[in-house]
């Protein structure tokens, strides 16, 4: 077969490829909605990058954070740690005020009482502000809000998003109460929610809310960058966080303690927002991203997470994710790089390495893409993606392998030795189904008076007797054709057909085809000898070979397989064998094979014209090791080449080896021609 028609057993079909892409695509897409772990996964290798990759980030100059640390609740003015000193955090307020912020934001909750002066001096600084102030905002649980939120946990649910966390929802009739006194109506409220995914992680700040009173409620960080002059984004913010831990312990952000306030300078507040909460080791805190590096950073204050989010909507940037036709680009990608992998004629372990290092290789390039070019990539959709492209297409190819064995051994099993057939299950692409052109040593063998013996069996009511005669003698010349590596084209009645160089190759088939003839007949004249003895008139068996070009290939359609040859190579072999009869011999060669064999010895039969055909052939019988003596065959080739001279002494030599080998049958027939008045070795046949 020419290699560029050698095509490879696990080639999928486009169509089918079309296919296993499109569900390997939905696959990528839906099993980790199946498979919450594998969401979980997506997001840590996000966290990994953010929290090792995310370059240092510059200390910013507009949001600066205020905290209550331990060191603000040692000190001697504050008589307990919660709430805050009222009192105190009217003092901080009170000259942060006075520094001229663009905007104050306290990340705190005044849902409760204290001590009455301390809350009436608190409330009066914050009435009387002169710069905009956002205050955290509580709501009161009621029975019309209690189905809202069941609404939004049912819409978070479907998203795969657990609810919102850091609410103060929930509050009482009297606390809600307290905080609507309290709250003057200079002050923004908000509301400080955030988002979690799966693993308890901070992503996401929720979208303005409704008050029990129809108002909006909006987030710190929204209101904060609205009261700084910025347009917030609507909807749910996902938070892009800057900086890391390791370069930066606050992320670039300016952190001052709460009780150090008033002894700081004023320009390290004026124009700049201001946001004031707890930075407490066990207070209002929160997983995030860079959890994933652990140490330090394990939690970050609620103040720092709404940082992180006012100052993304201060620069306009968005979460580092990739937009979704590069995500869908990258999946295809790996999808069609699975496919492929399962698709090549390799062996499973190596194709299987070869997708772990594709999948390793994109595991790195995620990472070095972000780390060069800021870009998050998913990593496990597009790895899902590969997996199950894989998967499907290795289930597929080696479910069609081996129906295809399956159909290969059904086709060939009983006319191909067990180790061709089992290299041809490996290897099926030797079998070209749609017909190949290549050189054929075809070995045709039938019974001589077969149908008389069949007829006489019938008549005397022996079918069974026909039947075991006819298997047995099949059985030993199969099994003969089949040790000499040939292949069983046909059964028709009696006769045998087998054909050797197909379907595997074999530079040796002409010979093969010889050897495997002169076993036939060794086989076949001990077997009528057997039945002779039982009383049988079994016949002989006369068998032509002959080498020609012909086309082999599968005829008949898919649906019934039928290897065989179209051509004049087999009638050949078939009048070859049909000559015997006429040539006195069992087994007749054409010239074309016996140019292709060595070591086999042959006589020349002749140069018949048989039937069907315009030009000569030469013919010869092969001869077995000791079959006649060597006078005998020196003599002979003597005699024949008298004969293919046209010498008169042609008869005379004839006659000599006539009265020395009177058995000679070939030696017979052409004495017998030549005191008819023929001569030369042309013979014309009048049958088949």
């Amino acid at each position: 077969m020419s290699p560029k028609r050698r095509r490879s057993r696990a080639a999928v079909p486009w169509p089918v490829a079309g296919a296993l892409v499109a569900l390997a695509l939905a696959a990528a897409a839906g099993l980790p909605a199946l498979f919450p772990f594998l969401g979980r996964l997506e997001s840590h290798l996000v966290d990994l990058r953010l929290a090792t990759l995310t370059p240092a980030a510059e200390e910013r100059d507009d949001v600066v954070l205020v905290a209550v640390t331990e060191g603000t609740l040692a000190q001697p003015d504050l008589a307990y740690r919660s709430p805050v000193d009222r009192g105190q955090l009217a003092l901080w307020v009170e000259a942060l005020v006075r520094a001229e912020p663009r905007a104050l934001v306290l990340d705190m909750f005044f849902d409760q009482r204290t001590e009455e002066e301390k809350d009436e001096r608190l409330r009066a600084v914050l009435a009387g502000a002169s710069v905009p102030m956002v205050v955290a905002w509580g709501e009161q649980e009621t029975s019309v809000e209690e189905p809202r939120r069941w609404l939004d946990r049912l819409a978070r649910l479907v998203a795969r998003q657990p609810p919102a966390t850091g609410s103060a929802g929930g509050l009482t009739e009297q606390q809600a109460a307290f905080q609507e006194a309290f709250l003057p109506d200079n002050v923004i409220r908000a509301h400080a929610d955030l988002v979690t995914d799966g693993a308890g992680v901070v992503r996401w700040v929720p979208a303005a809310k409704t008050t029990g009173d129809g108002g909006p409620l909006p987030s710190l960080a929204a209101a904060a960058a609205t009261a700084a002059g910025a347009a917030p984004p609507p909807g749910e913010l996902e938070i892009a966080y800057r900086g890391n831990y390791r370069q930066h312990p606050t992320y670039g952000f300016r952190v001052y303690e709460a009780h150090m306030v008033p002894f700081l300078p004023a320009d390290w507040f004026a124009g700049r927002v201001v946001i004031v909460g707890a930075g407490l080791p066990w207070t209002d805190r929160h997983r995030t991203p860079f959890s994933a590096a652990g140490g330090a950073a394990a939690t970050l204050p609620g103040a720092l997470v709404h940082s992180h989010a006012l100052a993304q909507i201060l620069d306009g940037r968005s979460a580092p994710r990739a937009g979704l036709p590069l995500a869908l680009a990258a999946t295809l990608v790996l999808v069609v790089a699975g496919l492929g992998i399962a698709a090549i004629d390799r062996s499973w372990p190596l194709k299987t390495v070869l997708v772990a290092l594709v999948a390793a290789g994109f595991l790195v390039g995620g990472f070095a893409l972000y780390q060069r070019a800021g870009l998050m990539l998913p990593l496990v959709t597009p790895i899902v993606g590969l997996a199950t492209a894989y998967g499907l297409t290795a289930a597929y190819t080696s479910r069609r392998n081996l129906a295809q064995k399956r159909e290969i051994r059904r086709a060939f099993g009983h006319y191909l030795a067990p180790e061709v057939v089992s290299q041809l299950e490996e290897e099926p692409e030797r079998l070209e189904l749609g017909g190949e052109e290549r050189e054929l040593t075809y070995v045709f063998t039938d019974i001589a008076g077969f149908t008389s013996l069949s007829e006489k069996l019938a008549r005397e009511g022996r079918p069974d007797t026909l039947v075991e005669l006819l298997n047995e003698y099949l059985d030993g010349m199969c099994a003969i054709i089949l040790e000499h590596r040939g292949t069983i084209d046909k059964f028709i009645g009696d006769a045998t057909v087998s054909v050797f160089n197909a379907p595997e190759p074999q530079t040796d088939h002409a010979e093969l085809a010889v050897r495997c003839a002169l076993g036939l007949d060794r086989f076949a004249q001990g077997f009528s000898e057997r039945q002779q003895e039982a009383g049988l008139e079994f016949g002989i068996t006369r068998i032509g070979v002959h080498t020609g070009r012909a086309v082999i290939g599968n005829f008949g359609g898919r649906k019934r397989f039928d290897y065989t040859a179209i051509g004049d190579t087999v009638n050949t072999a078939a009048r070859l064998e049909g000559a015997n009869k006429y040539f006195g011999t069992r087994v007749a060669v054409s010239g074309d094979t016996v140019a292709r064999c060595t070591g086999i010895e042959f006589r020349p039969v002749g140069e018949p014209v048989l039937k069907g055909r315009s030009e000569q052939l030469t013919v010869y019988e092969p001869l077995a090791e000791g079959a006649l003596e060597p006078d005998a065959v020196a003599g002979y080739l003597a005699a024949y080449e008298r004969l293919q001279r046209g010498d008169a002494d042609a008869l005379g030599a004839f006659r000599d080896l006539a009265a020395r080998y009177p058995d000679d049958r070939l030696i017979a027939m052409h004495l017998e021609r030549l005191e008819r008045g023929e001569s030369g070795p042309r013979i014309v046949l009048k049958g088949k």
